[in-house]
């Protein structure tokens, strides 16, 4: 059956979409939505193990160097490549010494991992999906980090429950996934409950420039483009 699925997938066939054209009201129809259902998640499955036979674990720069990251095959993660992840914090690097930070779409963790290995004091990495924080779990004890915490929780969730605690952050890293509002939506929260310290950064990324927006309470220091993806950088004015 999965050299099946290979076959089919290497011809472009979306099994899922077919669900369409099923009527669903008859015995045949349902077992046919069941059918489909099964094949696509056979096919899903089959495609995140090429993912993870063909890409390489992220590797950490900065105290934590040549430690490698996992996480790069989660389902509805989007990485920051090595190349980009460099310059980024070359570019940060005044930033990150004794901070505290909040990487909100953390996925693997890769970029919290990374203020930390580069001299952040703590940081607090949030993800929904459950896959990526227990992979985040497995990089901190792999890597040996102790000063972390994994969060699985809505990112409006997670900011609510920050401002409950007054924990507020010098670095907050926002990659949410593309075509999404949810860089606009996290800098309305986190202005509203004032989570960024006076001379802290807020790193947004985004393959659409246009997504990038924020109002009044920030300005725009340093933007960048890196192939599909757009980098801004945010200071609050005080």
């Amino acid at each position: 059956l999965l050299d099946l699925v290979e076959q089919l997938t290497s011809k472009g066939v979306e099994f899922i979409s077919q669900k369409e054209a099923i009527d669903t009201s008859t015995p045949s129809g349902k077992f046919m939505l069941t059918i489909f259902a099964a094949v696509a998640e056979l096919e899903r499955e089959y495609l995140l193990q090429r993912q993870r036979e063909g890409i390489a674990a992220a590797k950490a720069q900065g105290k934590y160097k040549g430690r490698n990251i996992e996480g790069f095959d989660i389902e509805g993660t989007r990485p920051t490549m090595d190349r980009v992840k460099e310059s980024l914090f070359a570019t940060i690097q005044n930033y990150i010494d004794d901070s505290i930070v909040l990487d909100l779409f953390s996925g693997s963790g890769n970029l919290g991992l990374e203020a930390l290995s580069e001299g952040a004091k703590y940081a607090y990495l949030v993800d929904y999906n459950f896959k990526a924080i227990k992979t985040i779990k497995k990089n901190l004890i792999t890597i040996g980090i102790s000063d972390a915490e994994a969060i699985n929780m809505d990112y409006k969730k997670a900011l609510s429950y920050f401002n409950e605690k007054n924990i507020k952050f010098d670095l907050i890293f926002l990659d949410p996934p593309y075509k999404t509002d949810y860089i606009e939506k996290s800098l309305e929260l986190i202005s509203k409950y004032d989570l960024l310290n006076d001379n802290g950064l807020i790193i947004c990324e985004s393959d659409n420039l246009d997504r990038i927006v924020y109002n009044d309470m920030y300005k725009a220091v340093k933007d960048k483009k890196y192939g599909d993806k757009y980098v801004v950088l945010l200071e609050k004015i005080c």
